[in-house]
């Protein structure tokens, strides 16, 4: 959880950062850093769509196997211990 919220404030500090130097150095306007400042939240958005979409499939993924191995292997692995311990 840690991760991204590293990864986005790091993304944000920089693109501040790239947006100071360019305000300084080209002498941008106030439309052309507004237009910046969008993209650069429109690229944090989808970093944070990123890591919602990752973490959700780490969830999928733990869940089947969960499921998979408290389903059908126990109900199938189960009767058969108990036979094999009552012979």
């Amino acid at each position: 959880m840690i991760r991204p919220i590293v990864y986005i404030s790091i993304g944000i500090l920089l693109g501040l950062c790239a947006i100071c130097y360019a305000t300084f150095r080209y002498s941008l306007q106030k439309g052309e850093i507004i237009d910046c400042l969008g993209f650069l939240f429109l690229f944090a958005s989808a970093m944070l769509l990123y890591f919602q979409i990752k973490s959700g499939l780490a969830f999928d993924r733990r869940k089947a196997t969960h499921d998979f191995i408290y389903g059908p292997i126990i109900e199938t692995l189960l009767p058969l211990r108990r036979s094999s311990n009552g012979s």
